[in-house]
């Protein structure tokens, strides 16, 4: 399929890398990234009188588990010691919440960690505006498709903390809308969580970067374009 393809559309350019198919390909594929409904995820005025707030957003299942939150608990224990109430809001259900709940007891972390469960659509926008920082945690390359959750966070104005292989990380590099480590590395985490939690006025820059971000890059309606660009090219 890949050899009689005329085009190729990929998400994200890390494909390149961690597919084993992709690489000799190269010359016909074109990385087109997913989008964001800017009319819907925006921000909005929401009460914020809780300080310290981090939101993570994921099914709780097997199959899920590739999005890291097991680090980010772990991270979360460090970041304890630093940030008096700090406070992580979990939202998805699936098999594995009790595990979860779990290690969130066994560290030490009771009061600290929210399971919200499954939430609304219609809520969804609120969490994102009203929490200091999103968090996604991902863990692998060959697992992580692209992230769409960050550019919501982002459409809605919230610096984003998250690792190199999602999609958006060099746009978010880039455009200093957030912080971007490598996976796996509970300390580093911890370290940017810190380090967002403690400077406001560069949290609020980096959300209005990342809103502007969305907005010149990440469209539904931009990326349409780009996919029509694609079939007129070999029309």
């Amino acid at each position: 399929m890949l050899k009689n393809a005329s085009r190729i559309i990929i998400t994200q350019s890390g494909y390149l890398e961690s597919s084993p198919y992709l690489n000799k390909y190269k010359h016909k594929v074109e990385v087109i990234p997913n989008g964001v409904d800017v009319a819907k995820f925006k921000p909005i005025k929401v009460d914020k009188s809780a300080n310290n707030l981090l939101f993570f957003l994921s099914l709780l299942d097997e199959f899920h588990r590739y999005k890291g939150l097991n680090y980010l608990l772990s991270a979360l224990k460090i970041v304890k010691k630093e940030i008096q109430g700090v406070k992580l809001i979990i939202g998805g259900e699936g098999e594995l919440m009790s595990e979860y709940q779990h290690m969130a007891n066994s560290v030490g972390l009771n009061g600290d960690v929210e399971f919200y469960g499954f939430i609304p659509d219609e809520n969804i926008v609120e969490y994102y505006n009203k929490c200091n920082a999103f968090v996604l945690s991902s863990a692998s390359t060959t697992q992580e498709g692209f992230g769409i959750v960050l550019l919501e966070a982002l459409a809605c104005g919230t610096p984003i903390i998250s690792t190199e292989i999602v999609g958006v990380a060099e746009d978010v590099k880039k455009n200093n809308a957030g912080i971007i480590l490598p996976p796996k590395d509970s300390k580093a985490l911890a370290d940017a969580i810190i380090y967002i939690l403690k400077n406001e006025d560069l949290a609020k820059k980096m959300g209005e970067n990342g809103r502007r971000l969305v907005e010149e890059r990440y469209t539904w309606k931009g990326v349409a374009e780009r996919t029509e660009a694609v079939y007129e090219d070999l029309l």
